[in-house]
């Protein structure tokens, strides 16, 4: 995601998708949407309130806990472990869900027959991800990634 403030002092962020999207449903469409949603729901709403709190990306938003896995692990996925952990602790209080159905709805669409273990997994598979699917497609918080 790129953040730039303009000549007006306009405040805009920019979500970039790589060449390639992520995903193993041998899709690429199904891929390019989950994609699209992840870095829509996941992060951009919550990345576009954090840089017009104060003009900067630095997870402000975030509680003092999570902001901390970027200072001391010097990784940039502190907005992943709060993300996972707040979906383990109330599922309805994130976006995940909207991500969910909108795979659910492309797996519709495409005739792919996955099934909600293979969308969920696919869903919970990025780096810094802290979310494990069981194979009854249940999620548990994994305390080992």
């Amino acid at each position: 995601m790129q953040r730039t403030t303009d000549r007006r002092g306009e405040r805009n962020i920019v979500v970039s998708l790589s060449r390639k999207p992520f995903g193993s449903s041998g899709s690429n469409m199904f891929n390019t949407v989950g994609h699209i949603a992840h870095e829509s729901f996941f992060y951009a709403e919550d990345d576009a309130e954090d840089f017009l709190d104060d003009g900067y990306s630095n997870n402000s938003t975030l509680p003092k806990e999570y902001r901390q896995y970027d200072r001391v692990l010097g990784s940039q996925n502190a907005d992943h472990y709060y993300i996972s952990r707040e979906y383990i602790k109330n599922p309805e209080s994130t976006n995940v869900n909207k991500v969910y159905n909108i795979l659910k709805q492309v797996n519709e669409q495409l005739k792919l027959k996955l099934g909600n273990t293979q969308i969920k997994t696919q869903m919970w598979e990025f780096e810094g991800s802290l979310i494990k699917v069981k194979r009854d497609g249940k999620e548990e918080y994994d305390t080992k990634k």
